[in-house]
């Protein structure tokens, strides 16, 4: 059945307040300019205290680059910095080209990060401590610039950084609403915790890409052209390869790619003007807001209930049949530069329900924001139109939205002062999103209180208490409105909604049960259905047969096996950090205890090495980067977890100053000299240690040692610690390898340890 159309008068009503809106969302040039100064102060910092050698800079992107952010957005900098692929072959050779940052390894990348948070915390530029969140897909550094309060992300510059931003720049110059709809969108879901990553929801790249995704395909005639017009001449087959896929990507192939983007920009609009010929698509904010919800909102219900392989492309501005291989994402939302991206993995898979009540949350609040705009716009309601149309702009943009708008509509206005009368208490609501700095902002992170997050909200006493507050504040607002609590306003209410019910309908059924109903029992069954994963069919899929015989429960010595098999011995090789070898049980430990002590006491007996303090500890498997890095000695255990399998005690580590000092006579030696020294955390040396397992062994003096021998720390503090980023690159990663035309080996391989050089 087609929905009834919306009532003109109540349209022009909700264009209004969201023109009201847009105006308090659009920075001023006085905003920019501070934003402006921050850049300039930060890029200033990193030419400053990274090495010169480097070459460092700083950039931003994101929304400030695109022209599209709000006025409390972040500000994104990506780090930018190149050296020396190799040293240069002879005086008539050509220089080789330069290695960026991006293409180092993820622990040299960390390491230069630590040292900006140093020195941002150092220089007093942020308030507080600087938030390190190192272990993520993409290191980044988190802070709040002590002047302004604008809260600043810093990471390593990627290739595809400021392209993506200068793109969507580019996709707002075609058709102003796009920009429009983007920050309304945006607002939207940062009031109701949609737009946070680290919580399992979406990061503001994918909201860009649903917006943009209508635009090309959910309205007639279309607002925006597929991406794949901007840059490419004719319509690429299906499997070619997109931009960021390309091999040899650099910054400098991107920026002659945004060229051709703005010609083909040109081209389209010439080709749009000549065949609407006066006929564009006339519809109004609120019109396309109303559209974005019912399309987005149906497919992400279908997205939540099992739907996989259907992703929204914006590269062919259509829904596009395409599995994800293993990974059964939840959400299919296509990078229209690379192909085998999706930007919405955050909202988890299929395959795990830890984020099964995340999905259909953003499912439920798509699909009621639709609901709640066609009831406010719908003229035979029979309700007071001011009075609609506020509860629904409310509910859909949070506090902020009403609270602070400098120009909201006299109509809006009046519902306002009907609903809360009493003009103290519109104040104290007025001061208490006054004191949240804007409630929108402490907002976006309540799905935090639910989710485990990566980002420390939820683990920060002081924001856990302001997004309490601002969610408290959402609720009386939403409850003097009219709606008396009875529409969730973040995840937590969500959740607590889905359990009633289901406790509902597990007392319902408890009661058919008992009766004996057949079909009571079965309406009480659907309605237990609560996740992301569809109703149980009459037969399973074999794969879902194959995770359903996987979660069977097992013996408990069934369960002690893989265990078992973990710090067992046996297998051919080295036994590499991450893997795990075959065989086990007591006998291996036994043996392993054996392997351990034997080690200490050959140890004890090295020079500089005395019984009473300096035996080395283990580099434990797979910990760090370190577990990556297999010995050359044959067969056996990793010898990290037959030292912590041991019950033997190990001294504790030397200090860097006792290190030192016995490193003047040359240092340890390794015990077998046959063991192949090995890279480790950029450019420090393991030694291993052969005829007990093969695992990484070195001492704090042959450490210190082959460092004397090596020059000393090229980026690091000197006094002994091990190079954390060196001036020239022998060898490089692996994806400079392959872009240089080198030989793709092993890591362990490529990276030549500094002391073979010298």
């Amino acid at each position: 059945m087609e929905p009834a159309a919306p009532d003109p008068d109540r349209l022009a009503l909700f264009d209004d307040a969201l023109d009201a809106l847009l105006d308090a969302l659009q920075p001023t040039p006085e905003s920019d300019a501070v934003r402006r100064g921050v850049v300039a102060e930060m890029a200033d910092l990193v030419a400053e205290v990274l090495p010169a050698h480097l070459h460092p800079g700083l950039e931003a992107f994101g929304s400030f680059r695109a022209g599209l952010h709000l006025p409390g957005s972040d500000l994104d900098f990506a780090v930018t910095g190149w050296v020396p692929a190799a040293p240069p072959q002879g005086p008539d050779e050509p220089p080789p080209p330069p290695l960026e940052l991006h293409e180092w390894s993820p622990h040299e990348q960390c390491c230069l990060l630590e040292d900006l948070a140093d020195a941002l915390e150092a220089r007093g530029l942020v308030d507080g401590q600087v938030e390190r969140i190192l272990h993520a897909r993409v290191p980044v550094l988190k802070a709040v610039h002590a002047r302004t309060r604008l809260a600043c992300d810093f990471s390593i510059s990627r290739p595809e950084c400021a392209f993506k931003a200068e793109m969507q720049k580019l996709l707002g110059s075609l058709d102003r609403r796009y920009a429009e709809l983007y920050r309304l969108v945006k607002t939207w879901a940062a009031a109701h915790g949609l737009n946070d990553a680290a919580s399992g929801t979406l990061n503001s790249w994918s909201l860009g890409l649903l917006v943009a995704f209508y635009l090309q395909c959910g309205e007639t005639p279309a607002l925006l052209p597929p991406v794949w017009e901007l840059l490419e001449r004719q319509a690429p087959s299906m499997r070619a390869p997109r931009v960021l896929q390309r091999p040899g990507v650099t910054c400098a192939a991107l920026k002659r790619l945004l060229d051709l983007a703005t010609i083909g920009a040109g081209a389209y609009l010439g080709k749009r003007a000549r065949l609407s010929a006066g006929g564009e698509n006339p519809k109004t904010l609120a019109e396309l807001l109303l559209g974005f919800f019912g399309f987005c909102g149906a497919q992400m219900a279908a997205w939540t209930a099992g739907q996989e392989g259907t992703r929204a492309s914006a590269w062919w501005g259509r829904w596009v049949s395409a599995p994800w291989g293993a990974k059964r994402y939840i959400f299919s939302i296509e990078d229209p530069f690379n192909a085998v991206d999706n930007t919405a993995r955050s909202v988890g898979t299929h395959n795990s329900l830890a984020n099964a009540t995340t999905a259909g949350y953003i499912a439920w609040v798509t699909s009621s924001s639709e609901a709640r705009m066609r009831a406010a716009l719908d003229a035979t309601s029979g309700g007071d139109a001011a009075s609609d149309v506020l509860a629904a702009y409310a509910w859909l943009f949070g506090p902020s939205a009403v609270l602070r708008l400098p120009r909201l509509p006299a109509p809006l206005a009046g519902a306002l002062a009907a609903a809360v009368p009493d003009e103290d208490a519109r104040e104290s609501h007025a001061a208490a999103d006054a004191a949240l700095g804007g409630a929108t902002a402490a907002l976006s992170l309540s799905s935090c209180l639910v989710n485990a997050t990566n980002n420390g909200s939820s683990s920060d006493p002081a924001k856990v208490q302001r997004v309490q507050d601002a969610l408290e504040l959402f609720r009386r607002l939403v409850a003097s409105l009219g709606d008396g609590g009875s529409w969730p306003v973040c995840l937590g209410d969500y959740t607590a909604r889905q359990r009633e019910r289901a406790a509902a309908a597990r007392r319902r059924l408890e009661e058919q049960a008992a009766d004996g109903g057949a079909a009571g029992l079965a309406a009480a069954v659907g309605e237990l259905h609560v996740g992301s994963a569809p109703a149980r069919p009459a037969a399973w899929p074999p794969h879902r047969q194959q995770q359903q015989v996987a979660r069977a429960p097992r013996p408990a010595q069934a369960r002690r096996q893989p265990h078992q098999q973990q710090l067992g011995g046996g297998g051919d090789g080295g036994a590499r950090g991450r893997s795990r070898s075959s065989g086990g049980g007591a006998a291996h430990r036994h043996d392993a205890q054996a392997r351990a002590a034997a080690v200490v006491a050959a140890l004890s007996a090295l020079p500089n090495h005395p019984p009473g303090g300096s035996a080395p500890r283990a580099v434990p498997a797979g910990r760090g980067r370190a577990g990556r890095h297999s010995s050359s000695g044959g067969g056996g255990a990793d010898l990290g977890a037959s030292l912590f399998s041991s019950s033997a005690p190990l001294p504790p580590r030397p200090r860097r100053g006792q290190a030192a000092a016995a490193a003047g006579d040359g240092g340890a030696q390794p015990a077998d000299a046959g063991a192949a020294p090995q890279r480790h955390h950029g450019g420090a040396v393991q030694a291993g240690v052969a005829g007990s397992g093969g695992g990484p062994l070195l001492s704090a003096a042959l450490k210190d040692a082959l460092h004397a021998a090596n020059g000393g720390s090229a980026g690091g503090d000197g006094g002994g610690r091990r190079p954390r980023y060196r001036a020239v690159r022998h060898g490089g990663s692996e994806a400079g390898q392959r872009r240089h035309g080198g030989d793709a080996a092993p890591r362990q391989q490529q990276h030549v340890h500094a002391a073979e050089h010298h």
